[in-house]
């Protein structure tokens, strides 16, 4: 699956920059990468570490005050 040649141009060499050429841009879908598996082999934890994920960033954006840096003199 990850080394499909009618989906990646040169699935034997190690080319990062390719999914960065994606339609959806680098942040596609977490859906469509096969690591996570597919079926009934699918990452069970992968919901929960998504949700984690957002709670952590919402709870630093809650504890911190968002606004313009001040210099010396405020």
């Amino acid at each position: 699956m990850n080394r499909n040649p009618n989906v990646y141009q040169d699935p034997d060499r190690f080319l990062p920059e390719c999914h960065l050429k994606s339609a959806a841009g680098p942040f596609e879908s977490i859906d469509n990468i096969y690591a996570y598996g597919f079926g009934r082999r699918v990452c069970a934890g992968r919901y929960m570490a998504d949700n984690t994920i957002w709670l952590t960033v919402a709870s630093v954006l809650a504890a911190f005050t968002m606004g313009k840096a001040k210099d010396g003199n405020g």
